[in-house]
């Protein structure tokens, strides 16, 4: 046995195995280029992007690109860990052209995503500002789960669907009526971006809050997260997945490896 393998740790939602709960944000691989490299670091899943599709381009030499990098990934071998793709759009308004970059994103990127992500969360984007809308966040989300049954029928594969919201802490009592309209029209799961908060403690008492309010719907949750102590309590608040940036981007590739390892190792204490 590989003495430096990481012990098993596997987490099954949405109908996926992820090898382990741990995975990359988006952010850091925008493009597809550093799959090979961050398939390494031991992490359950990456998330690519976040990917901004225009409808209106006949042919996007960027979307052309991050295809290809994706496809050499696939054909490496190396160990692979789950792949996301996370989408947005960068228009200024909600309407068709908006919904349709969203379904032509999730189009183009159908064979070479284990899950999508629907980002509602860019700064100052008018989708972020539906999520404080009730009946403008679920006439999108609406739209585009229908889109998404449409392609699950024409493609002959069910690729789960998320959405991600972001989430500051004088804002944080939006949140449950945005996880209610992401159950109430089908989507797979809820991706939390936890953004401006004071303390992990807060986070982890708002994702505790969450949960009680409904275990229907898995949650992924993001933000500050750089100790397996934090992961960790995060998991046990009630998120099924976590997400880290900074871990990687301060600390590098070993320490996430060692917060996968300490989190199997405490989690089977527990059992």
């Amino acid at each position: 046995m590989d003495k430096h393998a990481l012990p098993s740790f596997p987490i099954n939602i949405m109908g996926l195995d992820f090898p382990n709960p741990v995975g990359l944000a988006a952010g850091f691989d925008r493009d597809g280029s550093q799959i090979n490299s961050l398939n390494k670091a031991g992490f359950g899943f990456i998330e690519l992007g976040t990917i901004n599709v225009n409808s209106e381009l006949e042919f996007d030499d960027e979307l052309e690109n991050i295809i290809r990098n994706l496809e050499y990934s696939k054909n490496q071998p190396t160990n692979h860990a789950l792949v996301g793709i996370s989408l947005g759009s960068l228009r200024d308004a909600i309407d068709e052209y908006t919904i349709a970059d969203y379904l032509q994103g999730m189009e183009k990127f159908w064979h070479y995503s284990d899950y999508i992500v629907i980002n509602l969360s860019r700064p100052g984007s008018s989708a972020r500002s539906e999520v404080n809308n009730k009946e403008g966040l679920r006439s999108l989300l609406q739209k585009i789960k229908q889109g998404h049954v449409e392609l699950c029928e024409k493609q002959g594969k069910h690729v789960p669907i998320i959405t991600k919201v972001a989430i500051e802490h004088e804002d944080r009592k939006t949140l449950p009526e945005a996880l209610n309209i992401a159950y109430e029209q089908g989507f797979d799961g809820l991706l939390i971006a936890f953004e401006h908060w004071p303390s992990s403690v807060d986070v982890i008492t708002t994702v505790r809050e969450i949960s009680a309010l409904t275990n229907k719907l898995p949650l992924i949750v993001v933000g500050g997260i750089k100790t397996e102590d934090e992961a960790l309590q995060i998991l046990n608040a009630g998120a099924n997945l976590v997400q880290c940036y900074s871990l990687l981007a301060d600390q590098g590739p070993t320490n996430v490896k060692n917060m996968v390892r300490e989190l199997a190792l405490k989690t089977k204490e527990n059992l």
